[in-house]
């Protein structure tokens, strides 16, 4: 594990991140998976944008085989906040989805922004779509009865992800197939 600091934030580089993504870099002919990694760092930078202009500096990113993970610093919840850290980062890939579509380049990058956009705004508990579902649950309902139905809910998204997976995978796919069994997994 390599740690190290920019501007007072710790970052976490694991091991198994660092060997996964030069695993799947490596055995990437076609180039799509660098430019889904280009997508997810800058949904991600989004992220980080919004943390510094809604003034919750972020503590530490750590990168995990499991993914990016931003700890906030300071725990001043307000949703108001909360739900521009959650959108920022679709945001930005929606807005370079829109940008290519403007300039006329609506192409395979054009495509993985405006998916992984869409993807992250599913309201599955891990992503940020699943939290902002939780954040409006909660002005209705108790913590713990938005975080069961959040439960139930991703599980409803998931199933269809799984079965579409199992179907691209007759044709070598595997991508879908895999990161719906992570997703299951992990809101298990």
């Amino acid at each position: 594990m390599i740690n190290f600091k920019i501007a007072g934030v710790k970052i976490r580089l694991t091991f198994l991140f660092t060997a996964l993504l030069t695993v799947i870099l490596l055995l990437d002919k076609s180039g799509l998976v660098l430019w889904g990694l280009i997508a997810a760092f800058m949904h991600e930078i989004g992220h980080i944008i919004a943390f510094i202009i809604t003034g919750n500096k972020p503590c530490e990113i750590s990168m995990e085989i499991s993914g990016i993970k931003i700890v906030k610093a300071n725990d001043n919840f307000n949703y108001a906040k909360e739900a521009v850290l959650l959108l920022s980062g679709p945001i930005i890939n929606f807005g370079t989805a829109l940008i290519l579509y403007l300039t006329n380049n609506i192409g395979i990058i054009f495509y993985i922004h405006f998916m992984l956009g869409i993807f992250n705004m599913l309201p599955i508990s891990v992503l940020d779509g699943g939290k902002l579902l939780k954040l409006a649950l909660l002005y209705k309902m108790d913590i713990n009865s938005a975080e069961n139905f959040i439960k139930k809910m991703s599980y409803i998204i998931i199933i269809p992800l799984f079965i579409g997976g199992i179907i691209l995978s007759f044709n070598m796919n595997f991508t879908l197939l895999i990161t719906s069994i992570y997703l299951f997994i992990i809101v298990l």
